[in-house]
């Protein structure tokens, strides 16, 4: 990344990108299911937070398709 002005200027995001993001995602839900037997109201929160970003990756990945139609990724079902 290069900084640039106030913010900073990354490369493509490219399918590996998204497939570790989606990994890293797949381990932490693992991890609040694990948590709603120690404290279920902090997996709830976890779960809620866990949506979003769930939510936030497949929006990124339809603009990416518009922007580019040859783009291959797909994210497992959950």
């Amino acid at each position: 990344m290069k900084a640039w002005g106030l913010g900073w200027v990354q490369g493509a995001v490219t399918a590996a990108d998204l497939a570790r993001l989606d990994a890293s995602l797949a381990v932490v839900t693992k991890q609040v299911t694990a948590l709603k037997d120690i404290d279920p109201t902090k997996a709830k929160d976890a779960e809620g937070t866990l949506a979003a970003i769930q939510e936030d990756l497949e929006r990124v990945v339809g603009e990416i398709r518009v922007l580019d139609p040859g783009f291959k990724f797909e994210l497992p079902a959950r």
